[in-house]
């Protein structure tokens, strides 16, 4: 009989056992299954974002590929390399007159006028060949602040122009220093 109770015990410990040992594999499988889930929703959530970089980069490469077809750009492009080339050689002529100024108080009133008129020309020759094209929203966006840059840039050589006419030292560095801020990344 004591052995029948040994037994007895033995198999009602076990069973206790084991059903400590259900719970906590049945917890530890929850908890799995929950860690499965929140990394699932965070895969899905990155797979989502990786989509829309996706379909951004592929709108990208056609707004690229349909502008790398477009004629209007490639000519937008020559007549904004000119436009640059013709004003950095007006500017530079003006760097000229101003060092032979500087160097010997001689105002040649006739150059520098002919130099803003230049720089007029270039200005209008530029409008004039941009109106000719039909430019993309990107293209666009720089002509306005092309458009804002040569109006400054007319104004301070308007101000150079003056003040070499009154032949006011101060009024023409201080003309020149403002022309050269305008035109410093030119």
């Amino acid at each position: 009989m004591k052995r029948f109770l040994i037994i007895l015990s033995i198999i009602f410990m076990l069973g206790a056992c084991s059903s400590f040992n259900k719970d906590d594999s049945h917890k530890e499988k929850q908890d799995k299954v929950s860690e499965l889930q929140k990394d699932l929703q965070s895969a899905e959530v990155k797979n989502k974002q990786l989509k829309a970089d996706i379909e951004h980069i592929g709108a990208e490469i056609a707004r690229i590929e349909r502008d790398s077809k477009d004629e209007n750009i490639t000519i937008y492009k020559e007549t904004v390399d000119h436009y640059a080339k013709l004003l950095s050689r007006e500017i530079d002529s003006l760097k000229d007159q101003t060092t032979y100024y500087k160097k010997t108080d001689i105002i040649n009133i006739e150059n520098i006028k002919d130099i803003e008129k230049n720089i007029k020309t270039i200005v209008d020759d530029y409008n004039r060949e941009v109106d000719k094209l039909k430019l993309s929203n990107t293209l666009s966006r720089q002509d306005k602040k092309i458009e804002v840059f040569n109006d400054v840039l007319i104004k301070n050589m308007e101000n150079v122009t003056k003040a070499y006419e009154e032949k006011d030292k101060e009024k023409i560095l201080n003309a020149l220093a403002e022309l050269h801020d305008t035109v410093k990344f030119l």
